[in-house]
């Protein structure tokens, strides 16, 4: 299979139309259709055993100072940054390491995140036929997520890892969420975790 903006594509049609294919549904993709409530983040993000201090959302400003910096040379980048879900890897400087998003997972119908056990060392390998960018440093991103719950956390450390997390993708976003943090535990420094809920993003965009 060779990587093509596919997800993206099945983002389009569950939030544009109410019937859901048995392909989507194969995958656990479901449609997005409200704004979710703090109350049911919270509840999916402990299935998820995903912390609260560790939960946040995306504000719909990033997409317009990515559609800022579109032009020819760079809109597959920024179609990469709109993922529903994504892996960022940022070292101490914010410079980022590594970069995965649901578009270059292949398998079905379980998108598989550690082809060739990259992310068997931490930090992992950078995601097959997907180039680490400069177009987005941890603090071009960091002032458009909001933290929605629990103690207030102290952002600073070694790394600071950044993933995109979604109801609406089911177990492909809880697979992703689970071999970051088990990559995480290999680490043998500092490591800041962000856990951002897309699915609200998406859904206001779409509506803009």
């Amino acid at each position: 299979m060779k990587p093509f903006y596919f997800f993206s594509l099945l983002l389009f049609t569950v939030l544009a139309t109410s019937c859901e294919s048995v392909f989507l549904k194969i995958y656990g993709v479901s449609e997005i259709n409200k704004v979710e409530t703090v109350d049911n983040i919270l509840k999916v993000a402990k299935s998820y055993n995903i912390a609260n201090e560790n939960i946040y959302e995306l504000d719909t400003a990033f997409y317009k100072s990515l559609e800022l910096q579109k032009d020819t040379s760079n809109a597959g980048i920024i179609k990469n940054h709109l993922q529903p879900l994504q892996a960022m890897y940022f070292d101490k400087n914010g410079q980022m390491t590594a970069f995965y998003i649901n578009c270059y997972a292949e398998g079905f119908p379980n998108l598989n995140w550690n082809q060739n056990n990259n992310f068997n060392v931490f930090p992992p390998v950078q995601q097959i036929g997907l180039s680490v960018d400069t177009l987005i440093t941890f603090s071009k991103l960091q002032p458009y997520l909001t933290q929605i719950s629990g103690n207030q956390q102290e952002i600073d450390g070694d790394y600071f890892v950044v993933v995109f997390w979604s109801k609406a993708f089911g177990r492909q976003s809880k697979h992703l969420v689970e071999i970051v943090k088990k990559n995480i535990e290999l680490a043998q420094c500092k490591v800041n975790t962000m856990f951002v809920f897309s699915d609200n993003f998406f859904y206001k965009i779409m509506g803009e």
